[in-house]
Order: structure tokens, then C-alpha cells, then sequence
């Protein structure tokens, strides 16, 4: 199984986006959309909670992933609900996965991180994932990052491919490149 890990520098910056265009190109795969907070875990596939309109497991699901599952866990059980949330993914060909805590636990096939045009916006421990992203995608429509931005991004990760949300709507040269030219 393929996973892939979309992670960000806060929210709202576009992480969601960034998995439905990738779910899109992606035959096959699973989403897991994790959001850490509250005090109980709770682990579904069930269509009344994620095919809601407005919520980003609908998004996700619109854009193609079959199942999708929705975890929503204390930071400090975010380990054990993945393993239930994997369980429910079944026997697909991949997985996106959604989230900056899972991205910390997972050893991921290719990870994402989504920053807006200034990265010094980033939340508190977000950097440590743009340092091990694989794709850093900067959610400007323009085809390139701002010039400082790209700067600031090579000088924490200076091997990532970096892309523009404008050039990830267009296609997404960076996953080709990645699994070889042909979806995964």
C-alpha cells in the first residue's frame, strides 16, 4: 500500500485542496482525514458523518477516494486510531493521509506540505514537517513561489520539489516525477 501524507504549516492553508487533487489523478485509493482535539476517539467510515457537504471528508470523497475515514482523537492516541483507520481503508491501492500529527508518525511513500506565501506564519512544530517533505507546495496560483518564500523553504529542506497550488490544479509534474512518470 501506498501512503502519502499531506501535512501543512497552519490550518486553512490547503491541505484539503492538495488531497483532492491529488485523489483525483489517484485510482484506488483510501483518505483518512485526522484532526486531533477533544477528549474520546472516535474512528468512521460511515456516509452520515463524511459525506457531509462543506466538510473536507466530503471533499475528499468527491474527488474519489473510496473509503474515506475520518479520526478525530486526543494528540496522544493518534498512533492507535491510525491503526484503526487503516483496518477500515481495506485493501486499496494507497492512501492519502491528511494531517500534521500523522505525518509525524508515518513512514510515508511521498509526504506533502502545504505553507502559504510566508512560511514564518507556520505553527509551532510545523517546520520539522516541511524539513522531510518530499513536495513543498505553496498555495499561491502563480506558477512559481515568491521568490523569498522558495528561498526560505531551501534553506530548511533543499532537496523538496517545489510547486505552486496554480501549477498542482494544472497537473502535477512533482507526482510524476516521483512515482516515474504514471499514476501510482
Amino acid at each position: 500500500m501506498v501512503i502519502i501524507t499531506v501535512s501543512g504549516s497552519k490550518s486553512s492553508v490547503g491541505k484539503t485542496t492538495v488531497c483532492s487533487l491529488l485523489l483525483q489523478r489517484l485510482d484506488g485509493f483510501a483518505a483518512i482525514k485526522v484532526s486531533t482535539g477533544g477528549m474520546y476517539t472516535h474512528v468512521t467510515d460511515v456516509d452520515e458523518v463524511i459525506d457531509v457537504e462543506g466538510k473536507d471528508t466530503h471533499v475528499m470523497k468527491t474527488a474519489g477516494a473510496c473509503p474515506v475515514v475520518f479520526v478525530q482523537c486526543p494528540p496522544e492516541e493518534v498512533s492507535d486510531a491510525l491503526g484503526q483507520a487503516f483496518v477500515l481503508t481495506g485493501d486499496t491501492s494507497g492512501v492519502v493521509v491528511e494531517g500534521n500529527s500523522p505525518a509525524r508518525l508515518l513512514k510515508s511513500d511521498i509526504a506533502f506540505f502545504v505553507t502559504g506565501p510566508d512560511i514564518s506564519e507556520a505553527k509551532a512544530g510545523a517546520l520539522e514537517l516541511l524539513k522531510k517533505a518530499d513536495v513543498v507546495v505553496v498555495n499561491v496560483e502563480a506558477d512559481a513561489p515568491p521568490e523569498k518564500t522558495a528561498a526560505d523553504i531551501r534553506a530548511l529542506n533543499a532537496l523538496a520539489s517545489i510547486t505552486t497550488m496554480g501549477r498542482l490544479r494544472r497537473g502535477c509534474p512533482e507526482l510524476d516525477e516521483l512515482t516515474g512518470g504514471d499514476d501510482l
